[in-house]
């Protein structure tokens, strides 16, 4: 939506002789613009009283504008141009603070005007969409399979690597960076670390059962329009012995799958 979108007052309006009176305003969510470059246009003398400056005109000016939300041109008059930006966060009120002068005296006074933007998101949308299209950015939960092939890793200090970029779907990001952060992840793994390319490379420890699995979180983020999600990423720790028989006298050595005399591996397995 741009033009003539629904005000309303934070503070009522009372009527005054001879005073500056300035209020702030608020573009309510239902009557709100749309991200990416929607505009709302609203005659700030029409909401404000100026009578104290009967011997001159007013002037309006920006203050300040709160990015990444919204932009703003006002003229002297009191015409205010606001402008979304590339950015959408659900029920957000973005600030933008003006000035009212009465150069012909010492009178000034200012006061604030709260955007919201409408929802570009589907329902569908598990997090965040991009506020210009609408669409969702697919970032699903992963299990890596016992028996998988691609990030398997065994309970002895292995180490696994796996490509999220093969995973999620983040052509809504074409603008920007995609970045990656794990922030969580089991004590069955020593150290979790994720590259700026999307590679999720984890370490097992002794504590890591055989046929169990541990979760790693990662949070993906699309810098350029503030799009987050996180995913959860189920590593099942592969049994080197599942299906290994051993001579009598012998165990299966889950570090290499071999059958090694039974005193010869060291058990330190905690359940």
């Amino acid at each position: 939506m741009a033009c003539g979108c629904g005000v309303s007052l934070v503070t009522p309006t009372p009527s005054c002789t001879n005073c500056l009176q300035v209020n702030s305003q608020i573009i309510k969510c239902d009557d709100a613009p749309t991200p990416c470059g929607d505009t709302a246009v609203i005659d700030l003398a029409e909401l404000n009283i100026a009578t104290a400056c009967k011997d001159c005109d007013v002037v309006y000016s920006i203050i300040s504008t709160e990015a990444p939300g919204v932009t703003a041109t006002i003229t002297s008059e009191g015409v205010i141009t606001i402008t979304t930006g590339n950015y959408y966060e659900q029920g957000k009120l973005w600030e933008i603070k003006y000035k009212v002068d009465c150069p012909c005296s010492l009178l000034s006074a200012t006061a604030s005007v709260y955007v919201c933007m409408d929802n570009p998101c589907d329902a569908e949308c598990r997090g965040k969409c991009n506020p210009c299209t609408g669409n969702c950015m697919v970032v699903p939960d992963y299990t890596v399979a016992c028996t998988e092939l691609d990030g398997y890793v065994n309970s002895c200090g292995d180490t696994g690597t796996l490509d999220l970029t093969g995973i999620i779907t983040t052509t809504e990001c074409n603008y920007g960076d995609v970045t990656y952060e794990v922030t969580a992840f089991s004590s069955a793994f020593s150290t979790v670390t994720v590259s700026e390319g999307g590679i999720l490379t984890y370490v097992t420890t002794e504590s890591a059962l055989p046929n169990h699995s541990y979760d790693i979180s990662v949070k993906v983020k699309c810098d350029g329009y503030g799009i987050e999600e996180t995913m959860v990423v189920s590593v099942c720790i592969t049994s080197l012995c599942d299906g290994v028989v051993c001579a009598e006298g012998q165990v299966c050595d889950e570090c290499t799958g071999d059958c090694v005399a039974a005193g010869e591996i060291d058990l330190n397995i905690e359940i």
